[in-house]
């Protein structure tokens, strides 16, 4: 195969969670929570007045994992795509 031809080839593209994905992969709890978190935040800004501090931990490790989320500096963290 040459390059051109697999410059035409397709991939595949990170797609923003919708409210059937985070069904899927979240629990109930972390979607309500998933929901609260405004589009960018700092940890400590929501951790135990939005979503305790331990929840928004994993739901944060499991947003990442899933794309979903990155971090921006040490403590902000940006939710990606329309949310």
């Amino acid at each position: 195969m040459s390059t051109a031809e697999s410059a035409e080839l397709a991939g595949f593209e990170l797609c923003p969670p919708d409210k059937s994905s985070l069904e899927a992969v979240l629990t109930p709890k972390q979607s309500e929570y998933w929901t609260k978190l405004p589009p960018t935040f700092r940890f400590e800004d929501v951790a135990d007045k939005l979503v305790p501090r331990a929840s928004l931990q994993r739901l944060l490790k499991r947003a990442k994992s899933l794309g979903w989320v990155e971090q921006d500096g040490e403590d902000t963290w940006k939710k990606l795509g329309d949310q």
